[in-house]
């Protein structure tokens, strides 16, 4: 179940870094990840974008590791800081290409990046297994 952020958003103050998003689909496509924040200006939609490529097999799913720094204000060039709550994450087809698709979503997350940019897992964990490349657009 997914949790309810309530009025103020989920407050991630300068916790985490990035979100994980574990995906898959049936065709390549472009989505836009849509982040939606506290803020000021209630119109703020701070935007990032991935590429999907399709799934091999049924339980194939990419995972992309979009940083905050990389989205973008809709309405502007302002970058998100890490110093954020989080009122809605969407995701929303953007190539302009007509037809049937699939989009099954796996998770997503808030995580933190070790410096060669790969997840942090916390300090009881073990150095996770090679993961399919997945491309960014």
């Amino acid at each position: 179940r997914s949790p309810e952020f309530g009025w103020d958003g989920a407050n991630l103050e300068t916790m985490y870094q990035a979100l994980e998003i574990s995906c898959k689909s049936n065709t390549k496509r472009v989505f836009t990840v849509n982040l939606k924040v506290h803020s000021t200006l209630p119109q703020d939609l701070y935007q990032a974008q991935i590429l999907l490529e399709p799934s091999l097999s049924w339980d194939e799913f990419a995972t992309f590791v979009v940083p905050f720094s990389e989205f973008e204000l809709v309405n502007g060039r302002r970058n998100l800081d890490d110093n954020i709550r989080i009122e809605s994450i969407g995701l929303v087809l953007k190539d302009d290409t007509n037809g049937p698709f699939e989009l099954d979503l796996a998770r997503i997350r808030a995580v933190n990046l070790l410096d060669n940019n790969k997840v942090y897992e916390g300090p009881d964990k073990v150095e996770p297994k090679e993961q399919k490349e997945s491309k960014r657009k």
